[in-house]
């Protein structure tokens, strides 16, 4: 049996404020930029990368989306 946890407590560890609103992705500074702009974007790659190979198993316990994907793929656009 999974149990589901809310991860706002967890992500309010990292980003402070935050509230899952529109107004919160919106707001100054914009969530690019809370989230580090390139160097957040580098690192969340790189830690999307441990998760690989992608099993469906893990998605139970362990947030997975594999956008490290499309992100490869517009690299070479």
């Amino acid at each position: 049996m999974a149990i589901i946890v809310d991860g706002k407590d967890e992500l309010q560890k990292y980003l402070s404020g935050y509230e899952k609103s529109e107004a919160y992705y919106k707001g100054v500074p914009d969530i690019y930029t809370r989230l580090g702009e390139a160097k957040g974007l580098a690192t969340a790659r790189q830690n999307a990368q441990k998760f690989l190979p992608f099993d469906l198993s893990s998605c139970q316990t362990v947030g997975i989306s594999e956008m490290n994907k499309l992100f490869d793929v517009f690299d070479e656009l």
